[in-house]
C-alpha cells in the first residue's frame, strides 16, 4: 500500500473515530450504513503525499503525553485474519455488541457536526520516510456525544463494540472492524480515549489482500462553548505486529444542538441497557428515575 492510500484509509478511520461515541455512519460514495454514529464521511482524491528521504530531520515525534503514548509492536495477527483467507462479514456483523458505556463531560454532550481533516504528520517505518507537510482534507461528519444521563448527573455515552464499517475501493473492499475503546483520560476539559481496529482490505469476492491492526488515541479538547478540537494520533502495525505507519491529525467540531436524551439505537433498547451497565458496574444508586 503506498502513501496516498494509507492516507485515504487514516482519513476514513479518523472519521469512524470521531464517531466512536457516536451514532451511525456512511462512508464515502458506495458506503454502506454501519452502527457507529450518524456521520457522513466525503473526500476527493487524497494528496499525495510529499516525503522526505531516509535520513532527513523528520523523525517519529515523541511527545512524552500519556495521550499520546503508542505499543512499539503487538502479538502477530490471527490466521483467521491473514493475507488469502476469506473475510467473513456477515459473521462480524451478527455478533452481540458488549454493553459499554464511556462517561462524557457536559460540554461535550449534543450534536456536533465537523467539515475537514487536517493530517500534519505522516512517518513510514518501513521506509523511513515522512510527510512533515500539512494535508487538508474533506471529511464531513455528524456525530453524537451523550446518550443517558444517570442520577449524579454524569452524562455516558453507548460503545457498540464490536462494529465494522465497509468502504469500496479500487480493487474491492476495505473493511475498519473496531475491537476495542478505553478511556485513558477524563478532566472538565479535555477527553481522551484509545481505540484499537483492524483495516482490512480484501478484492471482489472477500479474499484478504491485506490487514493492518490501528490503535489511535483521540484527545478531546473543549476551545470554547460549542467547539471542541480533535487530535489523533494513529499507528498502524502489519501482520506480524511491526509498525508500519504513524499519523497525526487534527479537526475542530461544532455543536449544532445540546444534549437530548436517546432512548433506542440501532434496534438497542439503550435505556434499559444503561440501567444494566449501571447495576453490573456497581452504580445501583445512580439508576436514573
Amino acid at each position: 500500500m503506498d502513501i496516498k492510500e494509507h492516507q485515504f484509509l487514516r482519513l476514513i478511520a479518523a472519521c469512524l473515530a470521531a464517531g466512536t461515541i457516536g451514532v451511525q455512519t456512511t462512508m464515502a460514495a458506495n458506503a454502506d450504513r454501519t452502527a457507529t454514529g450518524e456521520s457522513s464521511v466525503s473526500s476527493a482524491s487524497p494528496p499525495n503525499a510529499t516525503l522526505s528521504t531516509p535520513g532527513s530531520p523528520y523523525k517519529p515525534p515523541l511527545e512524552g503525553r500519556v495521550e499520546e503514548q503508542q505499543e512499539e509492536s503487538l502479538p502477530a495477527i490471527e490466521d483467521k485474519f491473514r493475507s488469502g483467507t476469506t473475510f467473513d462479514e456477515a459473521k462480524l456483523t451478527a455478533l452481540t455488541p458488549d454493553n459499554i458505556w464511556i462517561q462524557t463531560p457536559e460540554w461535550f454532550g449534543g450534536k456536533w457536526h465537523s467539515e475537514t481533516e487536517s493530517i500534519s504528520y505522516m512517518y513510514d517505518y518501513k521506509t523511513g520516510m515522512a510527510s512533515p507537510a500539512e494535508h487538508i482534507m474533506k471529511a464531513v461528519a455528524n456525530t453524537t456525544y451523550g446518550m443517558q444521563r444517570s442520577k449524579d448527573g454524569q452524562l455516558w455515552t453507548f460503545v457498540k463494540l464490536p462494529r465494522i464499517a465497509k468502504t469500496e475501493t479500487e480493487f474491492g473492499y476495505a473493511y475498519l472492524y473496531a475491537l476495542r475503546e478505553d478511556l485513558l483520560k477524563y478532566t472538565d476539559t479535555k477527553l481522551v480515549i484509545k481505540f484499537f481496529y483492524y483495516e482490512i482490505r480484501t478484492d471482489s469476492n472477500n479474499t484478504i489482500l491485506g490487514v493492518e491492526r490501528v490503535s489511535s488515541i483521540n484527545t478531546y479538547t473543549q476551545l470554547d462553548e460549542g467547539l471542541v478540537r480533535l487530535k489523533a494520533s494513529m499507528k498502524s502495525f502489519d501482520e506480524e505486529g511491526q509498525p508500519k505507519l504513524l499519523q497525526f491529525s487534527e479537526k475542530v467540531l461544532k455543536q449544532t444542538a445540546p444534549y437530548e436524551e436517546v432512548d433506542e439505537y440501532s434496534g438497542l433498547n439503550l435505556k434499559q441497557l444503561f440501567v444494566e451497565f449501571l447495576k453490573k458496574s456497581g452504580k445501583e444508586d445512580q439508576i436514573p428515575t
